[in-house]
């Protein structure tokens, strides 16, 4: 999500993720270990505040807080939580007291799904969390091993465990048909197959979650 909130794009070796570390093994062992929070905003046209898409914002020049609220009709909280098994206490404190509208799954195209991936995938069911899925790394990935993560996906959320309705999300109109159906969205579970080294289907992403509404709160006459 560092890309989208900073703007630019990543050199291969995780240049993005260095912004969001906090503590110096973070970034000696490139695995988050915290919950790091950043926020994203959209104008009312929906183009983000935060940079602009052909000149990317340095992290020393980035926007205040109150300059992101005062340039924004709609504002975003990314929660980065830890991945690895060593840190899983870390990512269910994070999702159970942060309590966040949507998940977003991230799955390595080279590495496909892990036991933690299962693992995570599970603790947002049992939040009943609406889980976006991204397939990061397809710059790297060979097409057929692409494709295997991706059908092991699919057959993972279609699992009478999980019963989700998997999309692959290629184009603006899969996007919409996304959004049009958000009554059914802890069944709809969109994919995105993304690069943050080419950018491609960035735009996809960031359209989606420009679009997509605040889910219901459980207080009358408030969303989260």
């Amino acid at each position: 999500y560092q890309r989208r909130v900073r703007g630019g794009i990543d050199n291969g070796r995780g240049s993005s993720r260095l912004q969001v570390f906090q503590h110096k093994h973070e970034v000696e062992s490139g695995r988050t270990s915290s919950i790091s929070i950043q926020t994203l905003g959209y104008d009312v046209k929906g183009k983000i505040v935060n940079y602009n898409p052909n000149n990317p914002t340095p992290p020393e020049h980035a926007l205040t807080p109150e300059e992101l609220m005062k340039r924004s009709y709609k504002l975003l909280s990314f929660i980065d939580l830890a991945g690895h098994e060593k840190y899983l206490k870390t990512t269910v404190t994070g999702l159970s007291g942060q309590q966040p509208d949507y998940a977003l799954l991230l799955v390595g195209a080279n590495m496909g799904v892990t036991r933690m991936t299962k693992e995570h995938l599970g603790i947002c069911l049992s939040l009943k969390l609406p889980i976006i899925v991204l397939i990061t790394k397809i710059d790297i990935c060979p097409p057929n091993i692409l494709e295997n993560t991706l059908q092991t996906i699919v057959k993972l959320l279609k699992l009478p465990g999980v019963r989700k309705m998997p999309m692959v999300m290629k184009n603006m109109n899969d996007v919409m048909t996304v959004v049009r159906n958000t009554t059914d969205s802890e069944r709809i579970c969109p994919i995105f197959l993304i690069s943050n080294v080419s950018g491609k289907n960035l735009d996809l992403v960031r359209a989606f979650l420009n679009l997509l509404p605040p889910k219901k709160s459980g207080i009358p006459g408030m969303n989260q």
